[in-house]
């Protein structure tokens, strides 16, 4: 199709002038356009992101040897209750107890001289030994007085202990004179021996 080169009018082709704008229409004054109008660039639609990339951390690597390591617990476990209960010292029954108590007190050994200050029995050069394996810190004296005939007339008790601490194995402690108490009507005789003791207590050493 052919143009007017004045106003841009489209021409039939065969006119000498243009029906528009009345300029001459010749083959030099008129312009071939193309038919076909510019292509319009469109948008095209945006695309649909896809998923956000999420950072996985990787599994932790399992531990070797889980199994052994229990059962290695469990052996020692065994292992020390089993030595716990055979080489653990039972405690000592009552009965025990007094008889080793018993044992302690033949082990003791106390010397002295008596005499009579004022109607009342008085010790003197009194000593103790310990004869027995432990430390012990105390014991009980007891003197009793008889008649001719071996009646028991009066008992006194007294305890006994070393300025010392504990007295040690085989070690003897000396005392000055002192009073046990009356002397009973008739005593003829008076014999004085530990009858109780106190073995040292394990915190005390």
């Amino acid at each position: 199709m052919e143009y007017c080169k004045h106003c841009g009018k489209p021409l039939a082709g065969d006119e000498r002038f243009c029906v528009n704008c009345g300029s001459s229409v010749t083959a030099t004054s008129t312009t071939t356009v193309p038919t076909t109008p510019p292509a319009q660039v469109v948008p095209g639609p945006y695309g649909v992101p896809g998923q956000i990339p999420v950072m996985m951390m990787p599994p932790a690597p399992q531990k070797r040897g889980g199994t052994w390591s229990k059962i290695i617990i469990v052996v020692l476990v065994i292992w020390f209750g089993y030595y716990y209960l055979t080489h653990r010292t039972p405690p000592l029954t009552w009965a025990q107890m007094q008889a080793a108590e018993a044992a302690l007190v033949k082990q003791q050994a106390f010397e002295c001289n008596f005499q009579n200050e004022g109607g009342y029995l008085e010790i003197n050069n009194g000593k103790w030994t310990n004869n027995s394996t432990v430390a012990i810190a105390a014991v009980t004296l007891e003197c009793d007085q008889t008649d001719s005939g071996g009646t028991d007339l009066d008992e006194m008790r007294i305890n006994l202990k070393s300025p010392q601490g504990a007295l040690q194995p085989g070690g003897s402690q000396a005392y000055n004179p002192f009073q046990m108490g009356e002397i009973a009507n008739n005593a003829s005789k008076v014999h004085c021996s530990v009858v109780t003791v106190a073995p040292m207590d394990e915190t005390q050493k």
